[in-house]
């Protein structure tokens, strides 16, 4: 995870099948336009030795997640789902964060991070239950 820490912003000509995934967790055609529009910043930090934080800012609206590793919290993503998130890492060595939707009618999602080298890290948004994913490059923003 010390690997993701820092400013991450999305490369946007390498998204692949966004718009479809936001379909298939429920965002109306609106917010799909809005959300494959902009260009989100993720930062990564480490607090202390259990917490841990995650600020994404798009050009309309900031959130920040604050978190310990395995501790299940209540969420509610920029785009307004209502979901309980946890984060883990996977065996692989992955930042996992898992949203679970607290509507029957919502699938769940996986979002997995990994480096995809010292400048790229790779995101894969996972609707559960369905066979859409979605992939998106962030490339390292210097401090």
């Amino acid at each position: 995870m010390k690997e993701l820490v820092g400013k991450w912003k999305l490369h946007h000509d390498k998204n692949d099948n966004f718009e479809e995934y936001l379909k298939a967790v429920g965002i109306n055609f609106a917010f799909r336009k809005m959300g494959k529009a902009v260009v989100p910043v993720e930062e990564f930090k480490q607090e202390d030795d259990e917490n841990w934080s995650l600020c994404v800012a798009v050009s309309i609206a900031h959130s920040t997640l604050k978190f310990k590793f395995g501790e299940e919290f209540h969420e509610t993503t920029m785009d307004g789902r209502k979901c309980k998130t946890t984060f883990s890492i996977s065996e692989d060595g992955h930042l996992i964060q898992y949203q679970k939707s607290v509507h029957p009618n919502i699938p769940d999602t996986k979002i997995t991070r990994k480096k995809e080298d010292d400048e790229t890290f790779i995101q894969i948004y996972e609707a559960i239950g369905t066979n859409v994913k979605s992939v998106r490059r962030f490339i390292r923003q210097q401090a």
